[in-house]
Protein backbone atom coordinates (compact mmCIF):
# COMPACT_ATOMS: atom_id res chain seq x y z
CA UNK A 1 0.00 0.00 0.00
CA UNK A 2 1.31 3.46 -0.87
CA UNK A 3 1.16 5.17 2.51
CA UNK A 4 1.67 8.62 1.00
CA UNK A 5 -1.26 8.38 -1.40
CA UNK A 6 -4.78 9.25 -0.20
CA UNK A 7 -6.19 7.10 -3.02
CA UNK A 8 -6.06 4.20 -0.57
CA UNK A 9 -9.07 5.69 1.21
CA UNK A 10 -12.33 3.79 0.49
CA UNK A 11 -14.71 5.54 -1.90
CA UNK A 12 -17.82 4.86 0.17
CA UNK A 13 -20.36 6.81 2.18
CA UNK A 14 -19.09 7.50 5.70
CA UNK A 15 -21.65 9.13 8.02
CA UNK A 16 -20.50 11.52 10.75
CA UNK A 17 -22.23 13.20 13.69
CA UNK A 18 -21.07 16.07 15.91
CA UNK A 19 -18.85 14.92 18.76
CA UNK A 20 -19.50 15.87 22.36
CA UNK A 21 -17.37 18.77 23.53
CA UNK A 22 -14.19 17.87 25.43
CA UNK A 23 -15.05 20.81 27.74
CA UNK A 24 -18.01 18.90 29.22
CA UNK A 25 -17.48 17.95 32.85
CA UNK A 26 -18.13 14.27 32.08
CA UNK A 27 -15.31 14.29 29.51
CA UNK A 28 -12.70 14.95 32.21
CA UNK A 29 -10.42 16.40 29.54
CA UNK A 30 -7.75 18.83 30.83
CA UNK A 31 -7.90 22.23 29.09
CA UNK A 32 -5.58 22.81 26.16
CA UNK A 33 -2.41 23.91 27.89
CA UNK A 34 0.85 23.55 25.93
CA UNK A 35 3.92 23.65 28.13
CA UNK A 36 6.44 21.67 30.14
CA UNK A 37 6.13 20.41 33.71
CA UNK A 38 8.84 18.82 35.84
CA UNK A 39 7.45 16.15 38.16
CA UNK A 40 9.82 15.34 41.01
CA UNK A 41 10.57 11.82 42.19
CA UNK A 42 8.07 10.89 44.90
CA UNK A 43 5.27 13.04 43.44
CA UNK A 44 1.81 11.55 43.96
CA UNK A 45 -0.36 12.70 41.06
CA UNK A 46 -3.59 11.60 42.75
CA UNK A 47 -4.42 10.41 46.27
CA UNK A 48 -3.80 6.68 46.88
CA UNK A 49 -1.87 6.36 43.62
CA UNK A 50 1.70 5.23 42.97
CA UNK A 51 4.38 7.76 43.88
CA UNK A 52 6.68 8.50 40.95
CA UNK A 53 9.83 6.35 41.18
CA UNK A 54 11.85 8.90 39.17
CA UNK A 55 11.70 12.53 38.08
CA UNK A 56 9.73 13.00 34.84
CA UNK A 57 9.63 15.75 32.25
CA UNK A 58 6.06 16.15 31.02
CA UNK A 59 5.51 18.04 27.75
CA UNK A 60 1.78 18.66 27.40
CA UNK A 61 -0.30 19.30 24.28
CA UNK A 62 2.57 19.07 21.83
CA UNK A 63 1.32 19.56 18.25
CA UNK A 64 2.20 16.97 15.58
CA UNK A 65 1.44 17.82 11.94
CA UNK A 66 -0.11 15.18 9.71
CA UNK A 67 0.47 14.84 5.95
CA UNK A 68 -2.74 16.77 5.17
CA UNK A 69 -1.91 19.62 7.56
CA UNK A 70 -4.17 18.46 10.39
CA UNK A 71 -2.59 18.90 13.83
CA UNK A 72 -2.85 16.20 16.47
CA UNK A 73 -1.93 16.80 20.10
CA UNK A 74 0.35 14.61 22.20
CA UNK A 75 1.58 14.26 25.75
CA UNK A 76 5.24 13.27 26.07
CA UNK A 77 6.81 11.81 29.21
CA UNK A 78 10.53 11.19 29.53
CA UNK A 79 13.07 10.90 32.33
CA UNK A 80 13.82 14.43 33.55
CA UNK A 81 17.33 15.54 32.74
CA UNK A 82 17.83 12.71 30.27
CA UNK A 83 20.25 13.88 27.59
CA UNK A 84 20.90 10.67 25.65
CA UNK A 85 18.55 9.47 22.96
CA UNK A 86 16.09 6.82 24.14
CA UNK A 87 13.52 4.41 22.72
CA UNK A 88 9.89 5.48 22.63
CA UNK A 89 6.71 3.54 23.36
CA UNK A 90 3.75 5.15 21.59
CA UNK A 91 0.07 4.78 22.38
CA UNK A 92 -2.28 6.21 19.76
CA UNK A 93 -5.59 6.72 21.53
CA UNK A 94 -9.17 7.91 21.00
CA UNK A 95 -9.77 8.17 24.75
CA UNK A 96 -7.82 11.36 25.43
CA UNK A 97 -4.17 11.50 26.40
CA UNK A 98 -4.88 12.35 30.05
CA UNK A 99 -7.94 12.10 32.23
CA UNK A 100 -10.84 11.19 29.96
CA UNK A 101 -14.27 9.70 30.47
CA UNK A 102 -13.02 6.13 30.57
CA UNK A 103 -11.29 5.38 33.86
CA UNK A 104 -10.57 2.18 35.78
CA UNK A 105 -12.67 3.54 38.64
CA UNK A 106 -15.76 3.16 36.44
CA UNK A 107 -15.52 -0.63 36.79
CA UNK A 108 -16.27 -2.87 39.75
CA UNK A 109 -13.37 -3.08 42.20
CA UNK A 110 -11.26 -0.90 39.89
CA UNK A 111 -11.11 -3.85 37.46
CA UNK A 112 -9.09 -5.79 40.03
CA UNK A 113 -6.17 -3.31 39.92
CA UNK A 114 -4.88 -2.06 43.30
CA UNK A 115 -5.18 1.66 44.01
CA UNK A 116 -1.42 2.18 44.27
CA UNK A 117 -0.42 0.06 41.24
CA UNK A 118 -0.52 3.02 38.81
CA UNK A 119 0.45 6.68 38.93
CA UNK A 120 -2.58 8.20 37.15
CA UNK A 121 -0.30 9.67 34.49
CA UNK A 122 -1.44 6.83 32.24
CA UNK A 123 -4.33 7.24 29.89
CA UNK A 124 -6.97 4.51 29.59
CA UNK A 125 -5.61 1.13 28.42
CA UNK A 126 -2.09 2.52 27.96
CA UNK A 127 1.26 1.88 29.70
CA UNK A 128 2.09 3.91 32.80
CA UNK A 129 4.86 6.52 32.25
CA UNK A 130 5.92 6.13 35.89
CA UNK A 131 7.21 2.63 35.21
CA UNK A 132 8.60 3.13 31.73
CA UNK A 133 10.41 6.42 32.34
CA UNK A 134 12.04 4.80 35.36
CA UNK A 135 13.49 2.20 32.97
CA UNK A 136 14.89 4.59 30.38
CA UNK A 137 11.94 4.93 27.99
CA UNK A 138 9.97 7.86 26.67
CA UNK A 139 6.18 7.43 26.60
CA UNK A 140 4.14 9.33 24.00
CA UNK A 141 0.35 9.47 23.89
CA UNK A 142 -1.14 10.89 20.69
CA UNK A 143 -4.83 11.77 20.65
CA UNK A 144 -6.48 10.47 17.49
CA UNK A 145 -7.82 12.91 14.90
CA UNK A 146 -11.08 14.50 16.11
CA UNK A 147 -10.61 13.48 19.76
CA UNK A 148 -9.44 15.46 22.78
CA UNK A 149 -7.89 18.69 21.37
CA UNK A 150 -6.71 17.15 18.08
CA UNK A 151 -8.09 18.73 14.92
CA UNK A 152 -10.33 17.05 12.35
CA UNK A 153 -13.09 14.45 12.43
CA UNK A 154 -12.68 11.11 14.16
CA UNK A 155 -12.85 7.97 12.02
CA UNK A 156 -13.22 4.69 13.83
CA UNK A 157 -10.03 2.73 13.13
CA UNK A 158 -9.40 2.20 9.42
CA UNK A 159 -6.98 3.79 6.95
CA UNK A 160 -7.11 7.41 8.14
CA UNK A 161 -6.15 6.47 11.69
CA UNK A 162 -3.43 4.18 10.37
CA UNK A 163 -1.88 6.96 8.26
CA UNK A 164 -2.03 9.38 11.20
CA UNK A 165 -0.31 6.84 13.42
CA UNK A 166 2.29 6.31 10.68
CA UNK A 167 3.01 10.04 10.59
CA UNK A 168 3.19 10.14 14.39
CA UNK A 169 5.75 7.35 14.46
CA UNK A 170 7.97 9.09 11.93
CA UNK A 171 7.66 12.49 13.70
CA UNK A 172 8.70 10.87 16.99
CA UNK A 173 11.67 9.12 15.39
CA UNK A 174 12.98 12.46 14.11
CA UNK A 175 13.03 14.11 17.55
CA UNK A 176 16.41 14.70 19.23
CA UNK A 177 15.41 12.68 22.31
CA UNK A 178 14.50 9.53 20.30
CA UNK A 179 17.05 6.86 19.33
CA UNK A 180 15.07 6.14 16.16
CA UNK A 181 13.35 3.06 17.61
CA UNK A 182 9.62 3.35 18.24
CA UNK A 183 7.42 0.62 19.68
CA UNK A 184 3.67 0.65 20.28
CA UNK A 185 1.67 -0.66 23.21
CA UNK A 186 -1.88 -0.57 24.49
CA UNK A 187 -5.09 -2.50 24.84
CA UNK A 188 -8.38 -2.72 22.87
CA UNK A 189 -8.67 0.30 20.53
CA UNK A 190 -5.02 1.05 21.27
CA UNK A 191 -4.21 -2.47 20.08
CA UNK A 192 -6.44 -2.28 17.02
CA UNK A 193 -4.58 0.74 15.67
CA UNK A 194 -1.31 -1.17 16.07
CA UNK A 195 -2.47 -3.82 13.59
CA UNK A 196 -3.39 -1.10 11.10
CA UNK A 197 -0.28 1.08 11.27
CA UNK A 198 2.18 -1.85 11.42
CA UNK A 199 0.63 -3.17 8.20
CA UNK A 200 1.71 0.11 6.53
CA UNK A 201 5.34 -0.56 7.61
CA UNK A 202 6.55 2.85 8.87
CA UNK A 203 10.37 2.68 8.75
CA UNK A 204 10.94 3.52 12.43
CA UNK A 205 8.26 1.30 13.95
CA UNK A 206 10.38 -1.55 15.27
CA UNK A 207 8.00 -3.65 17.43
CA UNK A 208 4.37 -3.69 18.59
CA UNK A 209 2.51 -5.23 21.51
CA UNK A 210 -1.22 -5.39 20.72
CA UNK A 211 -3.00 -6.43 23.91
CA UNK A 212 -6.36 -7.89 22.89
CA UNK A 213 -7.80 -5.96 19.98
CA UNK A 214 -10.22 -7.03 17.26
CA UNK A 215 -8.84 -6.98 13.72
CA UNK A 216 -11.93 -7.04 11.46
CA UNK A 217 -14.61 -4.77 12.85
CA UNK A 218 -17.54 -6.23 10.92
CA UNK A 219 -16.77 -9.90 11.55
CA UNK A 220 -15.38 -9.54 15.07
CA UNK A 221 -17.84 -7.17 16.65
CA UNK A 222 -20.54 -5.04 15.06
CA UNK A 223 -21.99 -7.80 12.85
CA UNK A 224 -20.41 -10.97 14.18
CA UNK A 225 -22.00 -13.97 12.47
CA UNK A 226 -24.09 -11.55 10.40
CA UNK A 227 -26.16 -10.49 13.45
CA UNK A 228 -26.08 -6.71 14.01
CA UNK A 229 -24.73 -5.59 17.38
CA UNK A 230 -24.53 -1.79 17.20
CA UNK A 231 -25.16 -1.22 20.92
CA UNK A 232 -21.54 -1.43 22.00
CA UNK A 233 -20.35 1.03 19.38
CA UNK A 234 -23.25 3.38 20.06
CA UNK A 235 -21.95 3.55 23.62
CA UNK A 236 -18.43 4.26 22.34
CA UNK A 237 -19.78 7.20 20.31
CA UNK A 238 -21.81 8.48 23.25
CA UNK A 239 -18.65 8.72 25.31
CA UNK A 240 -16.27 10.15 22.72
CA UNK A 241 -15.23 13.78 22.98
CA UNK A 242 -13.72 16.19 20.43
CA UNK A 243 -14.21 19.46 18.61
CA UNK A 244 -15.18 17.97 15.27
CA UNK A 245 -17.33 15.08 14.12
CA UNK A 246 -17.20 11.37 14.85
CA UNK A 247 -17.94 8.51 12.49
CA UNK A 248 -21.42 7.09 13.13
CA UNK A 249 -20.62 3.41 12.76
CA UNK A 250 -24.09 2.13 13.82
CA UNK A 251 -25.61 4.27 11.05
CA UNK A 252 -22.92 3.01 8.67
CA UNK A 253 -24.09 -0.53 9.43
CA UNK A 254 -27.54 0.40 8.14
CA UNK A 255 -26.00 1.99 5.01
CA UNK A 256 -23.61 -0.95 4.55
CA UNK A 257 -25.40 -4.02 5.98
CA UNK A 258 -23.17 -6.40 4.01
CA UNK A 259 -19.39 -6.64 3.88
CA UNK A 260 -18.08 -4.11 1.34
CA UNK A 261 -15.22 -1.63 0.82
CA UNK A 262 -16.30 0.34 3.88
CA UNK A 263 -15.80 -2.62 6.23
CA UNK A 264 -12.74 -3.86 4.34
CA UNK A 265 -11.07 -0.52 5.15
CA UNK A 266 -11.38 -1.47 8.83
CA UNK A 267 -9.67 -4.85 8.39
CA UNK A 268 -5.93 -4.16 7.95
CA UNK A 269 -3.62 -6.42 5.94
CA UNK A 270 -2.03 -7.99 9.00
CA UNK A 271 -0.06 -10.39 6.85
CA UNK A 272 2.00 -7.34 5.73
CA UNK A 273 3.37 -6.76 9.23
CA UNK A 274 7.11 -7.35 9.09
CA UNK A 275 8.29 -6.48 12.62
CA UNK A 276 8.32 -8.40 15.93
CA UNK A 277 4.90 -8.71 17.58
CA UNK A 278 4.04 -9.59 21.17
CA UNK A 279 0.38 -10.66 21.00
CA UNK A 280 -1.75 -10.95 24.12
CA UNK A 281 -5.07 -12.76 23.89
CA UNK A 282 -7.73 -14.30 26.09
CA UNK A 283 -10.63 -16.68 25.65
CA UNK A 284 -12.67 -14.76 28.19
CA UNK A 285 -13.08 -11.38 26.45
CA UNK A 286 -15.74 -12.01 23.83
CA UNK A 287 -15.20 -8.57 22.28
CA UNK A 288 -11.57 -9.21 21.32
CA UNK A 289 -11.16 -12.99 21.34
CA UNK A 290 -11.80 -13.91 17.72
CA UNK A 291 -10.07 -10.88 16.24
CA UNK A 292 -6.90 -11.29 18.28
CA UNK A 293 -6.49 -14.97 17.45
CA UNK A 294 -7.35 -14.34 13.79
CA UNK A 295 -4.63 -11.70 13.61
CA UNK A 296 -2.13 -14.05 15.27
CA UNK A 297 -2.65 -16.67 12.56
CA UNK A 298 -1.79 -14.12 9.85
CA UNK A 299 1.55 -13.10 11.37
CA UNK A 300 4.98 -14.47 10.53
CA UNK A 301 5.58 -17.06 13.29
CA UNK A 302 9.33 -16.43 13.23
CA UNK A 303 8.82 -12.99 14.81
CA UNK A 304 5.64 -13.51 16.79
CA UNK A 305 5.04 -14.36 20.44
CA UNK A 306 1.59 -15.19 21.82
CA UNK A 307 0.57 -15.13 25.47
CA UNK A 308 -2.96 -16.22 26.40
CA UNK A 309 -4.04 -15.21 29.89
CA UNK A 310 -6.97 -16.29 32.05
CA UNK A 311 -8.41 -13.02 33.36
CA UNK A 312 -9.62 -9.74 31.86
CA UNK A 313 -7.57 -7.40 29.70
CA UNK A 314 -7.10 -4.60 32.26
CA UNK A 315 -5.79 -6.57 35.25
CA UNK A 316 -3.56 -8.50 32.84
CA UNK A 317 -2.22 -5.34 31.19
CA UNK A 318 -1.07 -3.86 34.48
CA UNK A 319 0.03 -6.98 36.35
CA UNK A 320 3.65 -6.34 37.41
CA UNK A 321 4.95 -9.63 35.99
CA UNK A 322 3.39 -8.89 32.61
CA UNK A 323 4.75 -5.34 32.54
CA UNK A 324 8.23 -6.73 33.25
CA UNK A 325 7.76 -9.31 30.50
CA UNK A 326 6.78 -6.63 27.99
CA UNK A 327 9.83 -4.58 28.98
CA UNK A 328 12.09 -7.56 28.17
CA UNK A 329 10.53 -7.62 24.70
CA UNK A 330 11.06 -3.89 24.14
CA UNK A 331 14.51 -3.93 25.75
CA UNK A 332 15.53 -6.49 23.14
CA UNK A 333 14.02 -4.80 20.07
CA UNK A 334 14.18 -1.09 20.99
CA UNK A 335 17.37 -1.02 23.07
CA UNK A 336 19.19 -3.90 21.38
CA UNK A 337 19.79 -5.77 24.63
CA UNK A 338 20.76 -9.44 24.43
CA UNK A 339 18.55 -10.45 27.34
CA UNK A 340 17.43 -13.90 26.26
CA UNK A 341 14.08 -12.75 24.85
CA UNK A 342 14.64 -14.97 21.81
CA UNK A 343 14.38 -18.02 24.08
CA UNK A 344 10.88 -17.05 25.21
CA UNK A 345 8.36 -19.76 24.20
CA UNK A 346 6.49 -18.79 21.04
CA UNK A 347 3.22 -19.56 22.81
CA UNK A 348 2.37 -19.35 26.49
CA UNK A 349 -1.20 -20.41 27.09
CA UNK A 350 -3.71 -20.77 29.89
CA UNK A 351 -6.04 -23.71 30.49
CA UNK A 352 -9.22 -22.71 32.30
CA UNK A 353 -10.41 -25.12 34.99
CA UNK A 354 -13.66 -23.76 36.37
CA UNK A 355 -14.17 -25.27 39.79
CA UNK A 356 -10.43 -26.00 39.99
CA UNK A 357 -7.11 -24.26 39.41
CA UNK A 358 -6.21 -22.79 36.03
CA UNK A 359 -2.93 -23.58 34.31
CA UNK A 360 -1.18 -20.34 33.30
CA UNK A 361 1.75 -19.69 30.95
CA UNK A 362 2.09 -23.26 29.74
CA UNK A 363 4.72 -23.20 26.97
CA UNK A 364 3.75 -24.48 23.53
CA UNK A 365 5.23 -24.30 20.04
CA UNK A 366 1.96 -23.33 18.36
CA UNK A 367 -1.63 -22.37 18.97
CA UNK A 368 -3.63 -24.54 18.99
CA UNK A 369 -1.20 -27.02 20.57
CA UNK A 370 0.32 -29.45 18.08
CA UNK A 371 -1.20 -32.47 19.83
CA UNK A 372 -4.73 -31.05 19.77
CA UNK A 373 -6.72 -33.65 17.79
CA UNK A 374 -10.25 -33.10 16.51
CA UNK A 375 -12.97 -35.55 17.55
CA UNK A 376 -16.57 -35.51 16.37
CA UNK A 377 -19.53 -35.70 18.76
CA UNK A 378 -22.93 -36.09 17.11
CA UNK A 379 -26.10 -34.40 18.32
CA UNK A 380 -28.80 -36.94 19.14
CA UNK A 381 -32.15 -35.21 19.32
CA UNK A 382 -33.85 -38.32 20.66
CA UNK A 383 -31.72 -38.64 23.80
CA UNK A 384 -30.31 -35.12 24.16
CA UNK A 385 -26.81 -36.58 24.24
CA UNK A 386 -23.62 -35.90 22.33
CA UNK A 387 -22.51 -39.28 21.01
CA UNK A 388 -19.32 -40.58 19.42
CA UNK A 389 -21.31 -42.66 16.91
CA UNK A 390 -23.70 -41.04 14.42
CA UNK A 391 -27.35 -41.71 15.32
CA UNK A 392 -28.95 -43.90 12.67
CA UNK A 393 -32.44 -42.44 13.07
CA UNK A 394 -33.22 -38.89 12.09
CA UNK A 395 -34.92 -36.76 14.71
CA UNK A 396 -36.13 -33.19 14.95
CA UNK A 397 -35.90 -30.97 18.02
CA UNK A 398 -37.06 -27.37 18.23
CA UNK A 399 -37.24 -24.32 20.46
CA UNK A 400 -39.24 -21.10 20.41
CA UNK A 401 -36.73 -18.69 18.92
CA UNK A 402 -38.28 -15.45 20.21
CA UNK A 403 -38.62 -16.69 23.80
CA UNK A 404 -35.66 -16.20 26.13
CA UNK A 405 -36.55 -19.49 27.77
CA UNK A 406 -36.49 -21.34 24.47
CA UNK A 407 -33.47 -23.59 23.94
CA UNK A 408 -32.31 -27.11 23.26
CA UNK A 409 -29.42 -28.82 25.03
CA UNK A 410 -27.07 -31.68 24.26
CA UNK A 411 -24.60 -33.09 26.75
CA UNK A 412 -21.87 -35.62 27.34
CA UNK A 413 -20.38 -36.63 30.69
CA UNK A 414 -16.70 -37.52 30.56
CA UNK A 415 -15.38 -40.60 32.32
CA UNK A 416 -11.84 -39.21 32.47
CA UNK A 417 -10.13 -35.83 32.58
CA UNK A 418 -10.35 -34.02 29.24
CA UNK A 419 -8.60 -30.90 27.96
CA UNK A 420 -10.20 -29.10 25.03
CA UNK A 421 -7.81 -26.56 23.47
CA UNK A 422 -8.35 -24.83 20.15
CA UNK A 423 -11.34 -24.23 17.89
CA UNK A 424 -14.59 -26.08 18.36
CA UNK A 425 -16.87 -26.18 15.34
CA UNK A 426 -20.62 -26.73 15.18
CA UNK A 427 -22.41 -28.11 12.11
CA UNK A 428 -26.20 -27.94 12.28
CA UNK A 429 -28.97 -28.89 9.86
CA UNK A 430 -31.83 -26.43 10.42
CA UNK A 431 -35.10 -25.16 9.05
CA UNK A 432 -37.98 -22.86 9.93
CA UNK A 433 -41.62 -23.17 8.89
CA UNK A 434 -42.43 -19.63 10.00
CA UNK A 435 -39.57 -17.38 8.84
CA UNK A 436 -37.12 -16.94 5.96
CA UNK A 437 -34.17 -16.36 8.30
CA UNK A 438 -32.86 -17.50 11.67
CA UNK A 439 -30.47 -16.03 14.25
CA UNK A 440 -28.87 -18.91 16.12
CA UNK A 441 -26.64 -18.69 19.20
CA UNK A 442 -24.67 -21.44 20.88
CA UNK A 443 -22.64 -21.79 24.08
CA UNK A 444 -20.51 -24.64 25.43
CA UNK A 445 -20.41 -24.89 29.22
CA UNK A 446 -18.87 -27.01 31.94
CA UNK A 447 -21.46 -28.48 34.31
CA UNK A 448 -20.75 -30.21 37.62
CA UNK A 449 -23.47 -31.81 39.75
CA UNK A 450 -26.09 -30.04 37.66
CA UNK A 451 -24.61 -26.57 38.10
CA UNK A 452 -22.88 -24.65 35.29
CA UNK A 453 -19.44 -23.44 36.33
CA UNK A 454 -18.00 -20.09 35.33
CA UNK A 455 -14.88 -17.97 35.62
CA UNK A 456 -14.95 -14.59 37.35
CA UNK A 457 -12.48 -12.65 35.20
CA UNK A 458 -12.48 -9.38 37.16
CA UNK A 459 -12.90 -10.88 40.63
CA UNK A 460 -13.82 -8.74 43.63
CA UNK A 461 -11.18 -8.58 46.35
CA UNK A 462 -13.17 -10.56 48.94
CA UNK A 463 -14.13 -14.22 48.59
CA UNK A 464 -17.65 -13.72 50.06
CA UNK A 465 -18.37 -11.33 47.17
CA UNK A 466 -17.17 -13.95 44.69
CA UNK A 467 -19.57 -16.45 46.25
CA UNK A 468 -22.47 -13.96 46.08
CA UNK A 469 -21.69 -13.20 42.45
CA UNK A 470 -21.79 -16.93 41.67
CA UNK A 471 -25.13 -17.33 43.48
CA UNK A 472 -26.69 -14.49 41.48
CA UNK A 473 -25.20 -15.74 38.22
CA UNK A 474 -26.59 -19.27 38.59
CA UNK A 475 -30.05 -17.81 39.09
CA UNK A 476 -29.83 -15.65 36.00
CA UNK A 477 -29.60 -12.43 38.01
CA UNK A 478 -26.04 -11.48 37.02
CA UNK A 479 -25.03 -11.98 33.40
CA UNK A 480 -22.59 -9.22 32.65
CA UNK A 481 -20.16 -10.70 30.14
CA UNK A 482 -17.27 -8.43 31.05
CA UNK A 483 -17.00 -10.02 34.50
CA UNK A 484 -18.25 -13.57 33.87
CA UNK A 485 -17.06 -16.26 31.44
CA UNK A 486 -19.39 -19.24 30.95
CA UNK A 487 -17.55 -20.86 28.09
CA UNK A 488 -17.02 -20.35 24.35
CA UNK A 489 -19.90 -18.98 22.32
CA UNK A 490 -20.92 -18.74 18.67
CA UNK A 491 -23.62 -17.11 16.56
CA UNK A 492 -24.86 -17.03 12.99
CA UNK A 493 -27.63 -15.44 10.95
CA UNK A 494 -28.53 -18.30 8.62
CA UNK A 495 -28.82 -16.08 5.55
CA UNK A 496 -25.10 -15.25 6.07
CA UNK A 497 -24.02 -18.90 6.05
CA UNK A 498 -21.97 -18.70 2.82
CA UNK A 499 -18.31 -19.38 3.60
CA UNK A 500 -15.15 -17.78 2.25
CA UNK A 501 -13.47 -20.98 1.09
CA UNK A 502 -10.11 -19.30 0.63
CA UNK A 503 -9.93 -18.13 4.24
CA UNK A 504 -11.84 -20.78 6.16
CA UNK A 505 -9.73 -23.33 8.01
CA UNK A 506 -10.54 -26.49 9.93
CA UNK A 507 -12.68 -25.41 12.85
CA UNK A 508 -12.49 -21.75 11.79
CA UNK A 509 -15.26 -20.89 9.31
CA UNK A 510 -14.99 -17.41 7.82
CA UNK A 511 -18.19 -16.00 6.31
CA UNK A 512 -18.35 -13.93 3.14
CA UNK A 513 -21.18 -11.65 4.35
CA UNK A 514 -21.48 -10.29 0.80
CA UNK A 515 -25.03 -11.50 0.11
CA UNK A 516 -28.04 -13.01 1.84
CA UNK A 517 -29.37 -16.51 1.21
CA UNK A 518 -32.91 -16.44 2.53
CA UNK A 519 -34.71 -19.68 3.39
CA UNK A 520 -37.68 -21.10 1.53
CA UNK A 521 -40.43 -22.37 3.80
CA UNK A 522 -39.38 -25.71 5.25
CA UNK A 523 -36.00 -25.67 3.45
CA UNK A 524 -33.41 -27.66 5.41
CA UNK A 525 -29.89 -26.26 5.15
CA UNK A 526 -26.52 -27.05 6.74
CA UNK A 527 -24.78 -24.26 8.63
CA UNK A 528 -21.37 -23.99 10.26
CA UNK A 529 -21.23 -21.85 13.39
CA UNK A 530 -17.86 -20.42 14.38
CA UNK A 531 -17.22 -21.02 18.08
CA UNK A 532 -14.74 -18.77 19.87
CA UNK A 533 -11.43 -20.49 20.67
CA UNK A 534 -10.83 -21.74 24.19
CA UNK A 535 -8.81 -24.01 26.40
CA UNK A 536 -10.78 -25.70 29.19
CA UNK A 537 -10.41 -28.72 31.40
CA UNK A 538 -13.21 -31.10 32.32
CA UNK A 539 -12.55 -33.53 35.17
CA UNK A 540 -13.89 -37.09 35.23
CA UNK A 541 -17.60 -36.86 36.01
CA UNK A 542 -17.99 -33.33 34.60
CA UNK A 543 -20.50 -32.68 31.82
CA UNK A 544 -19.98 -30.69 28.65
CA UNK A 545 -23.28 -29.04 27.76
CA UNK A 546 -24.03 -27.49 24.37
CA UNK A 547 -26.96 -25.06 24.42
CA UNK A 548 -28.55 -23.75 21.21
CA UNK A 549 -31.04 -20.88 21.34
CA UNK A 550 -32.29 -17.73 19.63
CA UNK A 551 -30.64 -15.16 21.87
CA UNK A 552 -27.27 -14.27 23.38
CA UNK A 553 -27.02 -16.13 26.67
CA UNK A 554 -23.81 -14.32 27.59
CA UNK A 555 -25.77 -11.32 28.73
CA UNK A 556 -24.52 -7.78 28.47
CA UNK A 557 -20.87 -6.81 28.23
CA UNK A 558 -21.88 -3.68 30.13
CA UNK A 559 -25.17 -3.30 32.00
CA UNK A 560 -26.60 -0.51 29.81
CA UNK A 561 -25.74 -1.92 26.35
CA UNK A 562 -28.50 -3.52 24.28
CA UNK A 563 -28.42 -7.12 23.13
CA UNK A 564 -27.75 -8.01 19.46
CA UNK A 565 -30.57 -7.11 17.07
CA UNK A 566 -32.22 -10.43 16.22
CA UNK A 567 -35.02 -11.08 13.72
CA UNK A 568 -36.27 -14.36 15.15
CA UNK A 569 -39.88 -15.50 15.13
CA UNK A 570 -41.50 -18.87 15.53
CA UNK A 571 -39.72 -22.16 16.07
CA UNK A 572 -36.21 -23.11 15.03
CA UNK A 573 -36.00 -26.77 14.06
CA UNK A 574 -32.72 -28.72 14.32
CA UNK A 575 -32.32 -32.02 12.52
CA UNK A 576 -30.08 -34.74 13.94
CA UNK A 577 -29.16 -38.27 12.90
CA UNK A 578 -29.81 -40.18 9.70
CA UNK A 579 -29.02 -37.99 6.71
CA UNK A 580 -28.63 -34.89 8.90
CA UNK A 581 -25.55 -35.40 11.00
CA UNK A 582 -25.48 -32.30 13.16
CA UNK A 583 -22.25 -32.46 15.13
CA UNK A 584 -19.88 -30.66 17.47
CA UNK A 585 -16.17 -31.11 16.78
CA UNK A 586 -13.89 -30.76 19.80
CA UNK A 587 -10.11 -30.20 19.72
CA UNK A 588 -8.95 -32.62 22.42
CA UNK A 589 -5.44 -32.65 23.87
CA UNK A 590 -4.56 -36.13 25.10
CA UNK A 591 -1.30 -36.16 27.04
Amino acid sequence: MNTKDDSVLPKVTVPFIKSKSPLLLEARTPPYSPGTKHLAKGTQVSPKRLKLPCSIRFDQDVEIGMRDGTKLVANIFRPDGQVSRMPVVLSFTPYGKMGGYWQLDKFPFRAGIPDDALSDLQTFEAPDPAYWCNHGYCIVYVSARGTDHSEGDHSFQGVINAMDAYDSVEWIAAQPWCNGNVGMSGNSQLAMIQWAVAALQPPHLKAIAPWEGLSDHYRDNICSGGIPFPGFHADVINHSYGNGGIEDVPKALKLHPLYDAYWASKAPAIEDIDIPVYVVASYTNVLHCWGTFSAYHKLDPSRTWLRIHNTMEWPDLYHPKNVEDLRRFFDHYLKGQENGWGDTPRVRMSVLDMGGSDTVNRPEETWPPKDSKRKTFYLDGRSGFLTTSPPSASTQVSYQSDDRKGRVEFAITFDKDVEISGYMSLRLWVHSDEADDMDIFAVVEKVRKGKPLFRSIMPPPFKPLVALLGFLHRRGMFKYGFTIYNGPTGRLRVSHRALDSSRSKEGRPVYLHTSEQKLAKGEIVPIDIAILPTSMKWSAGDTLRLTIMGYDKRGHWFPHIAYPETLNKGKHVIHTGGGYLSALELPIVDR
